[in-house]
């Protein structure tokens, strides 16, 4: 009988504290996926339909914060109620001992651990994605939303307020999944410090919203066309131009925060950290610097040497330039072109250029020609090199228009016949960090040479920094997932351990003794986790150090629980 006894005890414990588990979580997430679900639908950006599925969906990522403190409470009522009915009693006068009685606890927040270590590697991100869909599927329904509030509202770049929208119909979407039209728009753009560098007016703005792949629905991009639009900008005023801006990416946070995902996505981000798009972007920077910066380089000694180079415009036409190297104007922060001689212009002989039956070839001089990066590049990737030429005289044109002299000609998206960024863009982050920090220590000398330097350095410097952020953020999270698990076994057992040592007291004090440490662990682990993420690794002794903490709080009450 006697060891029948212990079993039948375990099934009659387990059978209380998995029940009190299942009613205490219920009622915890249902309050806080409320919570999370009521702000979206006073809004206005879902539907009440929305909502009820919203919070179906958010359910299982709360149970990551409701699971630890409802074990904790569960294991408290049960071993609190073993206490006052007298059962520990006979249990340890029958000969079981305390460690005994203690096994359901410890197998439940085994089980409890496991579960939420699938839980925050796999099921949790899924579910966040799937909540994320709901909230921002119907786009066009927040957009109105806010322009009937009068609401600004970002879309890209712009941060953007209109009067009226209206739906676009399909031919009219330019392959985009979704477009909008708005009326009356004001818009304005600021750079990275927060200064608005660009504001523009316009009667109406079509706002395209387009998919990362052919046949999905969800956008990930958007661009805006404005017509008859009245602005200002970096490159000086315009009136009742159609102005469109570039494509810009939509962020998301449950692709791109690693906080939302899974465990072996996070791994293969360790390891591959372009995979997300914000390091992309700056590692595409990066190499944008790198092969603007090896084209100049490769310009200056071509023209240094053979005097002449061969390059391409964006529209695939080649020129040989003929000149005498590069210098650097700090005035205009661009590259002087040189001639072979003070007196001697720069020339630009273009290929497959010629007209009439003489076969002259087309050639532009001009005595004044800069080169220089673009002052707006189309986006982060490589966009070739601009030319600006003053008081250009032309000859050999197609027709006699074309001959003569005009004030100013400005060519874009220049490139060598070496596809620069090519090469760059196959190498390994790593890789091209350490290619940059070579050429920025090779960079030096002239003004020119130390502008590259410092250009290749920033770019360098900002992805270098933002890889070393995205790891300690992954790491932290790794550490975060496993120490709530490790939290929900020894938080189970404390509040079995406070209740059998306190089964005299009422059963809320009981809760409190156990719920207050098990608190204090849960904000030390979040304080832990964004310490590592913004220091470094000794945030981690504060992570683990509540877990061990708490662990030596229930042994030290384990240990007087035996002694009386």
């Amino acid at each position: 009988m006697r060891a029948r006894f212990p079993r039948i005890l375990w099934a009659s414990i387990s059978a209380e504290l998995w029940r009190l588990l299942a009613v205490t979580t219920a009622a915890l997430v249902t309050v806080i996926a409320f919570a999370a679900a009521v702000k979206p639908l006073a809004d206005g950006q879902i539907g009440l339909g929305d909502t009820l599925r919203l919070m179906g969906l958010l359910v299982i990522p709360m149970l990551q914060y409701a699971i630890p403190f409802a074990a904790c409470f569960a294991s408290t009522m049960c071993y609190h109620r073993l206490g006052v009915d007298n059962e520990y009693q006979a249990a340890t006068a029958s000969g079981i001992r305390h460690r005994v009685l203690l096994v359901p606890a410890a197998m439940c927040g085994a089980v409890l651990a496991l579960a939420l270590i699938v839980l925050t590697s796999e099921v949790i991100p899924h579910s966040l994605r799937a909540a994320e869909r709901i909230v921002t599927r119907d786009i066009g329904r927040l957009i109105e939303t806010s322009v009937g509030r009068g609401q600004t509202i970002r879309l890209g770049e712009f941060d953007i307020r209109a009067k009226e929208i209206a739906a676009l119909p399909a031919e009219a979407s330019g392959g985009a999944v979704r477009a909008f039209a708005l009326f009356h728009v004001l818009a304005a753009r600021a750079d990275r410090a927060g200064r608005v560098n660009y504001f523009v007016s316009a009667d109406r703005v079509d706002v395209r919203l387009f998919a990362e792949r052919s046949g999905e629905e969800e956008p990930s991009s958007v661009q805006l066309i404005f017509h008859n639009a009245t602005g200002k900008g970096a490159e000086g005023a315009f009136q009742g131009e159609t102005v469109y801006s570039h494509r810009v990416r939509i962020p998301n946070a449950f692709r791109e925060d690693p906080k939302f995902l899974p465990t072996a996505e996070l791994l293969s981000v360790w390891k591959r950290p372009e995979l997300l798009r914000s390091i992309d972007e700056r590692r595409r920077r990066l190499v944008a610097r790198m092969a603007e910066q090896a084209l100049l380089l490769e310009l200056n000694e071509r023209l240094r040497g053979a005097g002449t180079c061969i390059l391409r415009t964006e529209d695939g036409r080649t020129f040989t330039i003929s000149g005498g190297g590069l210098a650097f104007d700090p005035e205009r922060g661009a590259w002087r072109i040189l001639g072979r001689t003070e007196e001697a212009p720069v020339t630009l002989a273009w290929s497959g250029r010629t007209t009439g039956a003489a076969g002259r070839e087309l050639f532009q001089r001009t005595r004044a020609a800069w080169i220089a990066p673009p002052r707006r590049p189309v986006d982060d990737s490589f966009a070739g090199l601009e030319i600006r030429m003053e008081h250009v005289v032309t000859t050999g044109g197609e027709s006699p228009s074309d001959e003569g002299e005009r004030a100013e000609i400005t060519l874009r998206g220049i490139m060598g016949r070496t596809n620069h960024a090519a090469a760059l863009d196959a190498k390994s982050t790593r890789a091209l960090l350490a290619s940059a920090r070579e050429n920025t220590a090779g960079l030096a000398g002239d003004d020119g040479r130390s502008a590259l330097s410092m250009q290749l350095d920033a770019a360098a410097r900002e992805l270098r920094d933002r890889i070393a952020g995205l790891r300690r953020e992954i790491l932290s999270k790794l550490h975060e997932r496993a120490a709530y698990a490790a939290s929900c076994i020894v938080m189970v057992i404390l509040g079995a351990v406070m209740a059998i040592r306190l089964k005299d007291a009422l059963p809320l004090p009981v809760y409190l003794w156990s719920f207050g440490p098990a608190l204090v662990t849960v904000i030390s682990i979040s304080a832990g986790q964004n310490m590592t993420h913004n220091s470094g690794t000794h945030g981690l002794f504060i992570l683990w150090g509540a877990v061990v903490g708490l662990s030596l709080l229930a042994l030290l009450e384990y240990r007087r629980l035996c002694r009386h």
